[in-house]
């Protein structure tokens, strides 16, 4: 599915409402929240099939994209496009106690009950393929804890930090996306999952720079992508260059490019990572 994060910038809340619940927000008789004290912390696809798989995404393994802390109360979310039910199986305790479960993927759905109705446990199914109903549908959540709440929330009048970089991000596995980062020390960190080392394979066609993960191959990070033979691994982040040593944003030019250079999803081993480490020992 398609999200917006939006996190409250403590610099703008003067009432104080960051982590507090939707009653503290406006008077009860509205659902309306201020969007002015709110920023923009992510934005992009995500593979979840509800609302509480995007709390646990960004209470562990966060998006390297995303610029803000971990979820909790006061922050919203705005979905679309989410993935549609094919399911819902319930697994029963007692005759009156059960588990509800509502599946995205067609895949786990039959396994489930497969595997339900080999171990003799009881189940109630239901099909939802070909009714077409969103796993969330598209709107913007206010987040309780782990539930979320419907909520009006003016989007444009949200804010983002001005040290935005526009980059082409490239990760294992995936195809590249355009995104936004932030343009300090510790947002291309986090970009890159750790240390981070600029190499210059493309930097006389445009002036563009790989920012990519120093240690990734020695931690264990996933084959990316191959560069003029070198094989990069652990996410990789295509920016630009002012001239003067410092990062700048993509043209819309090379946005195009570089999301047409890498569209094609490229698989290594381990162990391909592993022959492609090399030291470059000199004697002084």
């Amino acid at each position: 599915m398609k999200i917006k994060v939006y996190q409250i910038n403590e610099k703008r809340d003067i009432n104080h409402l960051n982590g507090k619940d939707l009653q503290n927000q406006n008077d009860s008789s509205t659902v309306k929240v201020d969007s002015s004290i709110y920023d923009e912390v992510f934005r992009g696809e995500v593979e979840c099939g509800n609302l509480e798989e995007v709390y646990r995404l960004f209470n562990g393994n966060s998006p390297y994209t995303h610029r803000g802390h971990d979820m909790g109360i006061s922050d919203v979310v705005s979905v679309s496009d989410a993935p549609e039910l094919v399911g819902r199986i319930r697994f029963y305790n007692s005759s009156e106690l059960y588990e509800e479960i509502l599946y995205t993927d067609i895949e786990k759905y039959k396994k489930e009950i497969e595997d339900a109705e080999y171990v003799g446990r009881t189940i109630t199914t239901e099909s939802y393929i070909g009714k077409h109903i969103p796993s969330v549908k598209d709107g913007i959540y206010f987040c309780t804890s782990e539930t979320f709440t419907p909520i009006e929330f003016e989007e444009n009048n949200t804010q983002k930090p001005d040290n935005l970089l526009r980059v082409v991000m490239i990760e294992p596995g995936k195809k590249p996306y355009e995104a936004e980062i932030c343009n300090n020390l510790d947002g291309l960190r986090h970009a890159v999952g750790g240390m981070i080392e600029i190499t210059y394979p493309f930097y006389d066609e445009d002036q563009t720079i790989v920012i990519s993960n120093e240690e990734s191959k020695l931690i264990g990070m996933e084959g990316n992508r191959k560069i003029f033979n070198e094989l990069y691994a652990g996410p990789i982040i295509i920016a630009g260059d002012d001239g003067a040593g410092n990062e700048r944003s993509l043209t819309d030019e090379q946005v195009d490019k570089y999301l047409e250079k890498f569209k094609e999803i490229e698989e290594y081993t381990e162990q391909d990572v592993e022959d492609s480490i090399y030291y470059d020992i000199r004697l002084l």
